[in-house]
């Protein structure tokens, strides 16, 4: 059976207790007497004391427990706490007077999360990193972070090592602020991660980023390639010093830059040596898809198709190099796709993601080159599968697939979407062999071919399951699911399923 719902701990159970008697008991005489006050700077209480991890602890489980208020930051930001993340507060940490809270109380602040409180002002969030000068961590969104935000942090914050601006109102004008480029004294020169996606700032200010930061090793950007590729050209026209670039992560969607060419990709490899990551999904061939050979340190990579990829000549040779020191892969319509070679190159893998469509058929000469003798042992190390993969029941890669699900005994997560082929008989026969006794959480999307048998076998089978989405999965039905879930909690199980 999914696992059972555990006895709380009694840490656990002393923070819960705090939480639902907050106002009752611990805030009842502040809240007659200083209902809200922006002038209570300091409160002597029962909290002054506690760790930042402690009053990280409160501020969850009255989260947790919905019922944080306004009042409560009052109570509990206090001079010592040093990391703070709000980023679930909701709407009672999503307001001016908490920022300026935090900003008159927490002088020692060096890591705070305010993602998605999109309420706080501009200046709410200038205030507060114009004082807290010693902030090292940053996590600003989807907020309402804007180019004077960025300057006052490049003038106060030079500490600051991680900044996270995803979905934030910055442009060119906010990044050359940051980077204060002709001040060495000033910027935020020791930023080490800085991400950028879905902002207004163009090639230029991020190329004006990845000059200016010399310790960047993670840099949030749609097209990391093409601005490397930028940058070369540029020094190579100056007659400049090319020298290797401490990222550790190269990324190339063709979003931001359509015009770059292979050679980006070439180049980044050759120049961000140290690199952890590649997601390259734009201008990739067979040729230049060779020159992630050089990246010993890689251990995730994603890989698009181009029309000058294909798996054989291009993607096969790159993981027969470099697919043993892989944790986590991903391919999105790779033609001549062999999902057996895969698993023998890249023994050491934990999470793959195949996102195929029917345009992707498998070439038959590829599925050749993997020996019978061994094919127990692949994908033996696997928790974490998303396919999306619509095909025709007679192709050959459906065996290969099963061959998979039959060896992924370590299996964790799984994800399957439009996946018809798989059938209720074909599901039960690959529970019988691999009853996924370690599986959490299982998500099947439009997979119509499946009934409620395989759920049923998984629900009242030995696992860890705690979650199960099934969403349009036309031959399972609300009220069958609606008797599991009843099932699952009169015995007590820690089990949510949904559907829709």
């Amino acid at each position: 059976m999914p696992r059972f719902k555990s006895v709380k701990s009694l840490k656990r159970c002393c923070y819960r207790r705090i939480a639902l008697s907050f106002d009752k008991y611990w805030l009842k005489e502040m809240d007659q007497s200083f209902h809200e006050l922006p002038r209570l700077l300091y409160v002597l209480g029962p909290f002054e004391n506690l760790t930042t991890e402690m009053i990280q602890s409160v501020l969850d489980a009255l989260i947790q427990e919905k019922c944080l208020k306004r009042q409560h930051f009052m109570a509990l930001l206090q001079h010592n706490v040093t990391h703070l993340n709000l980023s679930t507060g909701g709407l009672a940490a999503n307001n001016d007077s908490v920022v300026k809270a935090i900003t008159n109380r927490c002088p020692k602040l060096v890591s705070l999360s305010l993602s998605g409180l999109n309420n706080i002002s501009a200046r709410g969030l200038a205030d507060l990193t114009e004082r807290l000068t010693d902030l090292r961590i940053l996590d600003l969104e989807k907020t309402n972070c804007n180019d004077q935000v960025l300057s006052i942090i490049g003038n106060n914050c030079l500490e600051m090592s991680q900044l996270l601006l995803t979905q934030t109102k910055v442009t060119n004008s906010g990044a050359y602020s940051l980077c204060q480029a002709f001040s060495p004294e000033k910027g935020c020169k020791k930023l080490t991660k800085l991400t950028i996606f879905g902002t207004m700032i163009n090639e230029q200010g991020a190329l004006h980023c990845l000059k200016n930061l010399p310790r960047l090793q993670y840099f949030g950007f749609d097209d990391v390639c093409g601005i490397i590729e930028l940058d070369v050209n540029e020094k190579l026209n100056n007659n400049q010093e090319i020298l290797p670039y401490q990222l550790r992560n190269i990324i190339t969607h063709g979003i931001r830059l359509s015009y770059l060419t292979e050679e980006s990709v070439t180049k980044s490899c050759q120049l961000c040596l140290q690199a952890v990551e590649a997601r390259l999904y734009y201008k990739i061939s067979d040729r230049n898809i060779q020159a992630v050979k050089n990246l010993k340190h890689l251990t995730r990579l994603g890989i698009g198709n181009n029309d000058g990829l294909t798996f054989e000549n291009g993607v096969l040779p790159v993981l027969k190099e470099i697919g043993n020191q892989l944790f986590d892969l991903t391919l999105a319509d790779v033609n001549d796709f062999d999902l057996l070679a895969v698993g023998y190159h890249c023994r050491n893998l934990q999470k793959l993601t195949v996102l195929l469509s029917e345009e992707n058929e498998p070439n038959s000469s590829t599925l050749s080159g993997v020996p019978m003798t061994g094919r127990d042992h692949l994908f033996n190390k696997l928790q974490n599968l998303e396919m999306a993969f619509p095909m025709n029941e007679s192709l050959l890669q459906k065996s290969a697939f099963v061959v998979l699900l039959k060896n992924a005994r370590s299996l964790k997560q799984l994800t399957m979407q439009y996946v018809s082929w798989i059938t209720t008989e074909l599901f039960l026969e690959i529970l019988d062999v691999n009853p996924l006794v370690m599986m959490q959480e299982l998500k099947m999307k439009f997979c119509d071919n499946v009934e409620i048998e395989p759920i049923q076998k998984l629900v009242y089978g030995y696992n860890d399951l705690t979650l199960m989405e099934l969403h349009k999965c036309h031959n399972i039905g609300r009220q069958e699911c609606e008797i599991l879930q009843k099932y699952a909690k009169k015995q007590n199980m820690d089990l949510e399923i949904n559907w829709s």
